[in-house]
């Protein structure tokens, strides 16, 4: 861990409305000098569900090179480590003045935009989905009961950097009750699922709130997200591909966190050839790797 020696980290609460809230993200600046094994030592060090390295002090051909990591796997992709990261760039880097911030990950360019209301606001990578049959594996793998799965939709896999599986819920009751069995996950896996599952109703606490959301990955090492805006961007074009939001433009938010003690917001926008996914980027603490 030498290599990490003087090295300044960031972090931020992402999906946030107050302090403390939404998904913490840890943000380490002028990672360049570590190899990916010690950036994965990092990761577990913070035992966040990400933590992002930014490689040098400026950008390079237009973008800034970053890397991130959950506590178990690199990712290539992923929602809120882009808006906290971005958003750490723009303040410690750019004078806190910049309208957008372009990142290059393991999908390529990714920008995210900075809006007069507070809100931070990147556009999902193009998703790609495919039908997953395994309805009663998918249930037992959720704990719940398979007439808790929404009948009026499937259950699909998006294959977009990492891989989720999209799991319609008859409503927020069955969601909430939704917990990991571990043995139905492994075989879950074993066929072929990922290893992410997004689980979502319709209906939410507040009702300004369209969709509750819950996402597990403890193969990954995230037993539970607190906010997930990859999958977020993944459910909004899912959403539009079954015309499930209704007439219009999508416009929709999100609740999720609130069984782990970390509510968050999730803003999803768009249509057929563009979805943005947006939400607020609270710093809560800064440091120095020693």
């Amino acid at each position: 861990m030498s290599n990490a020696k003087g090295l300044t980290y960031t972090v931020l609460d992402v999906f946030a409305e107050a302090p403390l809230q939404g998904n913490p993200v840890a943000v380490v600046f002028g990672a360049a000098r570590l190899s990916g094994a010690e950036m994965q030592a990092i990761a577990r060090e913070t035992n966040l569900s990400e933590t992002t390295f930014v490689l040098h002090e400026r950008a390079r051909d237009g973008a800034f090179d970053v890397r991130i990591f959950t506590p178990a796997s690199e990712l290539p992709y992923a929602g809120h480590p882009t808006l906290g990261t971005a958003s750490a760039i723009r303040s410690a880097l750019l004078d806190g003045v910049a309208d957008g911030v372009v990142l290059r990950l393991g999908v390529g360019p990714v920008r995210v935009r900075f809006a007069a209301d507070g809100l931070a606001w990147l556009e999902s990578p193009v998703a790609r989905f495919d039908s997953f049959p395994e309805r009663e594996l998918t249930a037992a793998a959720l704990g719940v009961p398979i007439d808790s799965l929404d009948p009026a939709l499937p259950i699909e896999v998006q294959r977009t950097g990492s891989n989720q599986l999209l799991v319609p819920l008859r409503d927020p009751t069955a969601l909430r009750g939704a917990r990991i069995e571990a043995g139905a996950y492994e075989r879950l896996i074993a066929a072929g699922g990922p290893k992410s599952l997004y689980a979502f109703a319709r209906g939410a606490r507040d009702p300004r709130n369209h969709f509750s959301v819950r996402l597990f990955a403890p193969a990954m090492g995230v037993p539970e997200d607190p906010a997930t805006g990859s999958a977020a961007g993944w459910f909004g074009a899912y959403l539009v591909r079954h015309r499930a939001h209704g007439a219009g433009a999508l416009d929709v938010r999100l609740e999720q966190g609130h069984e782990i003690s970390r509510p968050s917001l999730l803003h999803v926008r768009g249509g057929e050839n563009a979805i943005e996914v947006g939400g607020r980027v609270i710093p809560s603490a800064r440091g120095e790797w020693l």
